[in-house]
């Protein structure tokens, strides 16, 4: 493999600052002696020397980037160049990380689709060498270790709904909206109360995977069925309900991001309104200032709109929900925010108001770098994050 990308092939690259295209030259250099040191069968070992060099390389480039764009925040033409010239120029290296490389050409058509998040969830390198040192890193990131908490938050929410209706003797209807793997039905307990759960989504090897390895995992006379719907037809609350009647619950939890505003607000309005009397809605959002999107979106190309808290609640008052009637939870990682409603709004068992979410102070702020939770000599680094 070539240490070098040919210049000539990069794009627009005479419009990139120069001092940033130093800091590009200084990342593949090191990424280039890396490589030669590394045995292309190695799997990668947290806190080896390796780990710690590459660990020190990806800090100084997720820097520089972040600098580059602070300083062009108003060019966005300008931002969206240096980030193909970055990808070009860092493509030897990155396509022999199977995350990175996913990420970056996006098979099923987008990123974070249910293969990426099957290796999350289990941690799972499936690459050697370079690129498993890569791997690595990527599966260490805040958002890694984020999803994997959301799952867990996902799974703990269902479980406690599903028998906080158990009296009723009714089965539990669930919708679940861009499904993906449904990790969270693995191992469901069979002591809980039946659920009839219908999940949604618009990748056929997702459906796929769901009928394979999850639903034959069910234990009768509790199912759960996958169809392939997209999410977007859902706005209409009068023809999911036509369609597939009402539910009880009603959860999606890793599409939001991907959204627009105005999509979103439609969206939310519609699944309140095909929930049954006394449904509950839950809802995932990742809060923008509880991590740093910059790895993302110059090293990995996987895009999501940033969003606060507050701009989530602002969402909901236009969609029409009583802000007072949202109650609130985050995963473990302080990341991702869960908002559950319910029909009847005297029936929330609040978790958190909105009105405390907005004025209390964040348990865990990110710095300007990524927080790290890899351990060097008993003594915490900053910089890229470790661990879901």
């Amino acid at each position: 493999m070539s240490a070098q990308t040919d210049s000539a092939s990069l794009v627009n690259r005479h419009q990139v600052d120069p001092d940033f295209l130093n800091s590009i030259r200084c990342f593949v250099n090191e990424l280039t002696c890396l490589e030669s040191e590394i045995d292309p069968s190695k799997l990668p070992e947290r806190d080896d020397p390796i780990h710690r060099r590459m660990l020190d390389a990806f800090e100084a480039s997720i820097d520089a980037c972040r600098n580059y764009e602070t300083s062009h925040s108003g060019d966005t033409v300008a931002v969206a160049e240096a980030q193909k010239v970055f990808r070009q120029e860092t493509d030897p290296w990155f396509r022999q990380s199977w995350f990175s490389n996913r990420a970056r050409t996006k098979p099923s058509g987008f990123s974070g689709d249910f293969n990426m998040l099957c290796k999350i969830y289990g941690e799972a390198i499936p690459s050697s060498g370079i690129g498993a040192y890569i791997d690595l890193l990527c599966f260490d990131t805040p958002l890694a270790c984020a999803v994997r908490g959301r799952l867990d938050m996902a799974r703990e929410f269902l479980i406690d709904e599903v028998g906080e209706r158990s009296a009723s003797g009714k089965p539990v209807r669930i919708l679940d909206i861009a499904s993906g793997p449904c990790h969270e039905y693995l191992q469901w307990p069979s002591t809980t109360h039946v659920i009839d759960v219908l999940a949604m989504d618009n990748d056929p090897h997702a459906i796929a995977y769901v009928h394979d390895r999850i639903i034959p995992g069910i234990s009768s006379p509790s199912k759960v069925d996958c169809i392939s719907y997209n999410a977007f037809r859902t706005r209409s609350s009068e023809a999911t309900v036509k369609k597939f009647g009402r539910f009880d619950i009603l959860y999606s939890v890793g599409l939001c991001d991907y959204l627009t505003d105005d999509v979103l607000i439609k969206l939310l309005r519609a699944w309140d309104e095909t929930l049954s009397d006394d449904g509950v809605m839950f809802v995932g959002f990742k809060d923008t200032r509880r991590y740093d999107q910059t790895i993302y979106q110059w090293h990995l190309d996987w895009f999501f709109y940033q969003r606060t808290i507050q701009d989530v609640f602002n969402l909901y008052q236009k969609a029409g929900f009583d802000l007072g009637s949202i109650a609130t939870s985050r995963d473990q990682s302080g990341i991702i925010t869960a908002f559950k409603t319910r029909r009847d709004a005297s029936a929330i068992r609040r978790i958190d108001t909105a009105s405390e979410m907005l004025v209390r102070r964040p348990t865990m702020r990110m710095p300007a770098r990524m927080p790290i939770s890899i351990e060097r000599n008993g003594a915490s680094m900053e910089g890229f994050s470790s661990v879901d």
